[in-house]
């Protein structure tokens, strides 16, 4: 299944590339096999049909708290667990820390992108 379906709406790159921003997903427990052949599960708690709630308010990958709207692929590049508690308002979660911009030259993966 195509991660555009699964979470509705922030992307950055592909989800064999550098980072994936995490959104509402759009079903409750998809999985997602990966190039390698392993499988990433996401779990959305309290995910509801009239999408009330919409908004992400605490994330956990592999079982740690998950503190960024962002993930690297090798966070995931064998498989894991992403589990999303959604609410019906917006909290701070994933605003402390924003995702890389290819504009940065100070970061190292924008770095090695620079001509």
């Amino acid at each position: 299944m195509a991660r555009g379906v699964i979470f509705s709406k922030h992307f950055s790159g592909t989800i064999d590339t550098s980072d994936t921003r995490a959104s509402a997903p759009s079903f409750p427990e998809p999985d997602i096999t990966l190039a390698s052949g392993k499988t990433l599960r996401i779990l959305a708690r309290n995910l509801d049909s009239e999408h009330i709630n919409r908004f992400i308010q605490s994330a956990t990958l592999n079982g740690v708290p998950l503190d960024n709207a962002w993930f690297r692929h090798q966070q995931v590049a064998n498989g894991g667990t992403l589990v999303v508690t959604m609410g019906s308002a917006p909290t701070k979660w994933g605003t402390t820390n924003p995702p890389p911009s290819m504009s940065d030259s100070s970061s190292t993966f924008c770095a090695a992108m620079q001509p």
